[in-house]
């Protein structure tokens, strides 16, 4: 898709229109379907950003949770689509503070982290987003020793990865998530060793 940033409103509208006749003339039960609707949430977004109209940013929520739930049983990559409603739901939590968007947030994660082969390029960009909403949720609800554990592990892999295969991710983004897992999990666990080599 060309960079939507660049679109006047008038051609974002036009874009719109385009996509919604294609999808009109798939059907729900195409394979791309699902595909096509959740990249439709996009335009929706930067719609958003341009008319600043909360209405247009629900539209694009609204849009990636149908692509969500139109998904066949049989879609090939679910991830992006699952990942796209998840970002969605975390920014307008970070807006509003409404928390029951950050758990169904951590709930899509989790199901595009189940979907994705371990160790690729987008195990990591699911893994890193999903490591910063348990951080997020960590603030308001306490969790036990497991997804700590699992937080601090993958964010370690993530770094170890990260020289082998080409991420988005900046080195120091994935330095900052394992650090702050780190001392979570010390201040949990009362480990003087978790906090003093995450604040190394």
């Amino acid at each position: 898709m060309d960079d939507l940033s660049t679109f006047p409103i008038p051609l974002l509208e036009e874009n719109i229109r385009a996509r919604e006749e294609q999808l009109a003339s798939l059907g729900s039960k195409h394979r791309d379907y699902a595909y096509l609707l959740s990249g439709m949430s996009d335009i929706w977004l930067e719609m958003s950003k341009k008319t600043r109209k909360p209405s247009d940013s629900e539209k694009a929520i609204e849009v990636a949770r149908q692509a969500v739930d139109v998904m066949l049983p049989t879609e090939p990559d679910p991830a992006p689509i699952l990942s796209r409603l998840d970002s969605l739901l975390f920014d307008r939590f970070r807006a509003t503070g409404h928390k029951a968007d950050l758990d169904e947030a951590l709930t899509l994660s989790d199901r595009a982290l189940r979907a994705t082969k371990e160790h690729g390029a987008q195990w990591m960009s699911v893994r890193y987003n999903y490591n910063q909403l348990i951080l997020e949720r960590l603030k308001y609800y306490p969790s036990g020793a497991e997804i700590l554990d699992d937080a601090v592990e993958s964010s370690r892999t993530l770094i170890n990865l990260n020289s082998q295969i080409k991420s988005n991710i900046a080195f120091s983004d994935l330095y900052r998530t394992y650090s702050a897992c780190l001392c979570e999990r010390g201040k949990a666990k009362g480990s003087p060793i978790d906090l003093s080599e995450g604040i190394s």
